[in-house]
């Protein structure tokens, strides 16, 4: 009786709770997009990282930033029998600033091209390069073998309002731009990919390295060979990973630097407005019904099958706008795809939100009680 009485009452009074509903699934979405966000700023962050096509990466035990390492720790690393190939590589992007060239000589100074802050990323272009990027097509390799050659991802290159052939200046350095590719989004600075040899002629400061890149010789022996790595390099502050972990780590990491903090903020102030914006409505869509709870309680009614009739009302809500929220959360993920804009909506995050917002909707529910037990069936029905 309890069960169709609650679900009754959501059918016959559908208006009045297709409102609680549509909150309740704008309250999901601020949520679950927000955090989208989230995941999405971190796995760009990654999406370099995981372009290396090295078996083994050894890099400092640190979680919160790169840490440059000794180079005299190369030698321990080549002394493990399975070690087929050892590469150093940096992380430590240079940035560098962008203007395009000017097309007429005499021009004012309010005229001429904007100039941009741009990160210049190194990537070694030759054949058994650890550090060519697996979305790189083999014929980039030429392209940056060529001095004052660089390449931008679709983001950036509509960032900068760059072409292909395009000639601009980089630290007043004149390069040209040899390729535009799509993936890889730039999560903060614009990326601009060059060769060691080019960013030595845009800047001629040393770069540090943060990793080593290993390859492996027998690729059925990666983990054991971790192990390996990790007990001989045991106190000097190293740590031996594959190529997803080591992207993990540092993804995390760059997330509490610059804007990766602001939107952790926001996404934390999302959450708190998500849940008090659901839970008022519920409240009132609740409260709303007084008068049908004080003729249940006047009939005799007892408040523990009140409180199940109240709560599974709550629970059906939270149940109906899951769903919807889902909906509308992967088509602004696909649209916003389209603009360059990384929203990744795991199934663990999706899991995690809905669990959340059926909570919200089961304590919103719960406060509402206090005041209908609280009230005399005479007030009630006032």
């Amino acid at each position: 009786m309890m069960i169709s009485l609650a679900r009754a009452n959501l059918i016959h009074d559908w208006r009045r709770h297709s409102t609680a509903i549509f909150v309740l699934v704008l309250a999901g979405l601020l949520m679950t997009i927000q955090l989208g966000f989230v995941v999405g700023y971190i796995k760009t962050f990654g999406l370099i990282k995981q372009q290396i096509t090295a078996d083994v990466v050894i890099a400092t035990q640190s979680h919160y930033r790169a840490q440059p390492i000794d180079t005299r720790y190369e030698s321990s690393i080549w002394m493990h029998p399975q070690v087929e190939m050892v590469s150093g590589w940096s992380s430590f992007g240079a940035m560098a600033q962008w203007q395009k060239i000017e097309e007429n000589t005499i021009s004012s100074s309010n005229s001429r091209p904007p100039i941009i802050r741009v990160m210049l990323i190194a990537v070694d272009p030759s054949q058994h390069s650890m550090s060519f990027p697996k979305q790189f097509p083999e014929s980039f390799r030429a392209l940056l073998s060529t001095p004052g050659t660089v390449i931008l991802s679709r983001s950036a290159a509509k960032l900068l309002s760059a072409s292909v052939g395009e000639k601009v200046t980089i630290d007043n350095i004149e390069i040209i731009v040899g390729a535009i590719f799509d993936g890889l989004p730039t999560p903060q600075l614009p990326n601009v990919f060059t060769s060691e040899q080019t960013l030595r002629l845009i800047s001629d400061r040393e770069r540090d390295i943060s990793a080593y890149l290993v390859k492996v010789k027998n690729p059925q022996l990666i983990q054991q060979t971790i192990a390996e790595l990790n007990l001989m390099l045991s106190g000097k502050n190293l740590i031996a990973t594959t190529v997803e972990g080591f992207s993990k780590n540092n993804s995390i990491s760059d997330i509490f630097q610059g804007p990766g903090k602001i939107l952790l903020g926001s996404a934390a102030f999302a959450l708190l407005v998500g849940c008090g914006i659901a839970s008022q409505t519920l409240r009132g869509a609740f409260l709303a019904q007084i008068k049908e709870f004080g003729s249940l309680r006047a009939l005799g009614i007892r408040r523990r099958v009140l409180a199940g009739i109240a709560m599974e009302q709550a629970f059906w809500i939270g149940i109906a706008s899951i769903p919807l929220s889902f909906i509308i959360a992967h088509l602004i993920r696909i649209v916003s795809k389209r603009f360059d804009i990384i929203i990744d909506l795991p199934v663990y995050l999706m899991a995690a939100s809905s669990a959340l917002l059926l909570v919200v909707a089961l304590f919103a529910g719960l406060f509402s009680l206090t005041v209908i037990f609280k009230a005399e069936p005479a007030e009630l029905l006032r």
